[in-house]
């Protein structure tokens, strides 16, 4: 099922929102591995690489943002997770 709000999200709301992205941070809850930083520099290399189309990909699971702009938020989070990010970790974006 896609995000809620998902037939409201236009390509320029996710490229303007991915332009406001200063950066991203991993954060964890529970235990926290050796080498956090590595997790967020390899999430700081996926975000300049980010387009629309791989956001709306994100954007086919189940989110449910309280708008579309939250829901373009978790969406552009979810593209920025590396591949081996363990469990109980997540990627924060700062604007």
């Amino acid at each position: 099922m896609p995000a809620t709000h998902i037939a409201e999200i236009t390509d320029r709301m996710i490229l303007d929102r991915l332009c406001q992205v200063r950066g991203v941070h991993v954060c964890w809850t529970g235990r926290m591995p050796r080498e956090v930083e590595r997790w967020t520099d390899a999430a700081n290399e996926i975000l300049p690489t980010l387009t629309p189309a791989i956001v709306c990909r994100q954007l086919e699971h189940h989110l449910m943002g309280d708008d579309a702009q939250h829901e373009i938020d978790m969406a552009i989070s979810m593209a920025c997770e590396p591949d081996d990010l363990p469990d109980g970790a997540m990627v924060e974006l700062m604007f």
